[in-house]
């Protein structure tokens, strides 16, 4: 690499298993962000060259047990006698040869005080199949590791801001509400908010809050949950929007510091550790949340007193295949093959996966 460090070409793809560039510094940053010292030890799918594991082993030191899952032994002969995984002594070192595509690897990272990290360029290295289980397998924990950590350091600048509690919008809102989220359906809605709007209370998820926008349809209130600085496109260029958002204490810190509109903060149970122990401690009234901001948004609607509550949008499936209205984001015509059919409201069938099958419980 151009830092003097070593890495390793494919010479099928000629793609690189770490960076050209720096790789021992890149892995100093990824493992800086997804260090936490709550976890006795860390366990690696796929070894590189051995820099994610140093690092490990720096920033713990020495201190956090560390696993790595290999399966190709060539490589593990490269990482010690190229790379630096040498430079991890076997007192906190265990290697596994993963020649069962991960199973091993799932089964270890449900343990508790586990932590699960990837060396996502090794899992290119897996036949699709395997790679796409792997990887589906594994994101509800990965995630949920991950996102705690984000959260956590949302909270504490979240709390630099002085805004009202949620319970001051309970004035705005109107016996009626529609909440609206991003689902296909809601192309075939818009001219209903169109004929609603001034009528019933209108409450976005952030996701669809620049569409609605840009469509004519100002919603009254937009709902924002998540942590992570995706929620950056959806601020970018609606700062200065006044509909009135509705920010729980671990949402992206910038929708509290830069959006001009009216804001509130609420308080549900999405997030991080610090701010469950903040709301008990503070005596404020905790919410349930059901892991999406469509729940929380419903969630909303309710505790400021809506005596009814329309859905648009919210389809909790994938109708045609369909991940998003149109004009979104995330808007993508998804694979089929791993989702299934349930009875859909309206009769007859649609298509969803496991994660939303389980959201749509949630709400149920």
């Amino acid at each position: 690499s151009n830092a003097g460090y070593l890495t390793v070409q494919l010479s099928e793809t000629e793609k690189f298993i770490h960076s050209a560039f720096d790789p021992m510094e890149e892995a100093r940053v990824f493992i800086g962000r997804m260090f936490n010292p709550i976890y006795s030890e860390y366990i690696i799918y796929g070894s590189g060259m051995g820099y994610y594991a140093y690092q490990l082993y720096k920033i713990s030191y020495g201190a956090a047990k560390i696993t790595i899952y290999e399966k190709d032994e060539k490589l593990l002969m490269y990482a010690r006698q190229y790379g630096v995984l040498d430079w991890v002594p076997d007192s906190v070192l265990d290697i596994v040869i993963a020649d069962d595509n991960g199973a091993s690897f799932l089964a270890h990272s449900r343990k508790k005080n586990v932590k699960p990290i990837f060396h996502t360029a090794e899992l290119d290295l897996l036949d699709q199949k395997d790679r796409e289980q792997l990887t589906n397998l594994c994101i509800g924990i990965n995630t949920s590791n991950v996102m705690q950590d984000i959260a956590a350091m949302n909270y504490y600048r979240n709390l630099e801001v002085n805004i009202p509690d949620v319970s001051q919008a309970k004035e705005k809102m109107r016996k009626e509400a529609i909440v609206v989220a991003a689902g296909p359906s809601l192309d075939m809605t818009m001219d209903y908010l169109r004929r609603n709007k001034g009528k019933k209370t209108i409450i976005a998820v952030n996701t669809i809050f620049r569409k609605l926008v840009q469509s004519g349809i100002k919603p009254d209130f937009v709902v924002v949950i998540d942590a992570s600085d995706r929620m950056e496109k959806h601020l970018a260029g609606m700062e200065n929007e006044d509909a009135a958002a509705v920010l729980d204490l671990c949402s992206y810190w910038r929708w509290t510091r830069d959006y001009k509109g009216p804001k509130y903060r609420m308080y549900s149970t999405y997030g991080c550790r610090e701010a469950k122990e903040y709301i008990e401690k503070s005596g404020k009234e905790k919410w349930l949340s059901g892991g999406t901001v469509t729940f929380s948004a419903m969630e909303f609607a309710y505790r400021m007193g809506a005596e009814k509550i329309y859905f648009a949008g919210v389809d909790m499936g994938y109708p045609g295949g369909k991940s998003h209205a149109s004009g979104t984001a995330y808007g993508m015509q998804l694979a089929q093959e791993e989702m299934f059919e349930v009875e859909a409201v309206g009769g007859g069938k649609v298509l969803v996966d496991y994660v939303m099958n389980i959201y749509r419980s949630d709400i149920e």
